[in-house]
């Protein structure tokens, strides 16, 4: 839904917009891409937020006009984080058996990655001494707990969906059992977030008006995110992750915590 593309300095190294005191740069030292948010403080420090801009895309007509970003994943609201974007990355995820999606055989949990992949999101087994990494449609998914947890969720629901449909069409082949299942898990995906999601964010009052308002033109029907929203509004999700997670027991109650 919303992976705008991060840039940095040609050495690889984050673009900065404010100095080491947190207060913002002289101007002839400001990157281009450099758009800081600057705040007054009785203090005087610190007064700078470093922000950089996203990348920017061709428009489609190629004239000049309203900046627009760069997005990785597709603006549609079609779980490509759990598919991914392309065939190629689909077909990766896929057992090619039955239409069901690949996981660990022992626990139904998401498929480890191989290890010539980026883990610096990955878990750190202390027991183990190694590091556990799922992979998905989306490079992201290791980023956190409970972002493993809806990608656990959805692909376990996927196939459930995918076994449900073998046993009423047993004659279909493994392609119309994974499409079957993709597009009935996509639907209740939409659900959630138009829904349920929407109504928790905005109030039930605005998000009556935002699902009554009746689509500009046929392109508009499938639910999908503006650009605005993708690459700015969107991060204020961050604020509704909890500060604390807590591990269940084997009894489903919250499990002491290891100081």
């Amino acid at each position: 839904m919303s992976k705008p593309v991060s840039q940095s300095m040609s050495n690889g190294y984050p673009i900065e917009c404010c100095n080491r005191n947190q207060n913002n740069l002289q101007p002839r030292f400001h990157h281009p891409l450099c758009a800081p948010i600057l705040y007054n403080d009785k203090n005087n420090w610190p007064n700078c937020l470093n922000y950089v801009r996203s990348a920017l895309a061709v428009g489609e007509r190629c004239t000049f006009g309203a900046a627009e970003q760069l997005n990785q994943a597709t603006g549609n609201l079609d779980l490509s984080q759990l598919y991914g974007i392309t065939d190629v990355a689909e077909r990766k995820l896929r057992t090619l058996t039955n239409g069901a999606l690949k996981s660990t055989s022992s626990e139904n949990l998401l498929p480890t990655s191989p290890d010539d992949e980026d883990h610096r999101f990955c878990a750190w087994e202390s027991s183990a001494n190694s590091t556990t990494c799922f992979t998905a449609g989306d490079s992201r998914v290791n980023s956190s707990p409970l972002s493993i947890l809806i990608y656990t969720i959805f692909m376990r629901n996927h196939n459930r969906i995918a076994a449900e449909l073998l046993t009423r069409h047993n004659n279909w082949s493994d392609e119309q059992l994974f499409q079957a299942a993709k597009a009935v898990n996509i639907d209740i995906y939409r659900r959630i977030v138009v829904r349920e999601w929407l109504t928790e964010v905005l109030g039930n009052d605005a998000a009556a008006e935002v699902l009554a308002t009746p689509p500009a033109s046929p392109d508009e029907r499938l639910p999908e995110v503006s650009n605005e929203f993708a690459v700015a509004a969107i991060r204020f999700y961050f604020s509704m992750l909890p500060n604390v997670l807590h591990n269940l027991a084997a009894t489903n109650e919250v499990a002491p915590s290891n100081k």
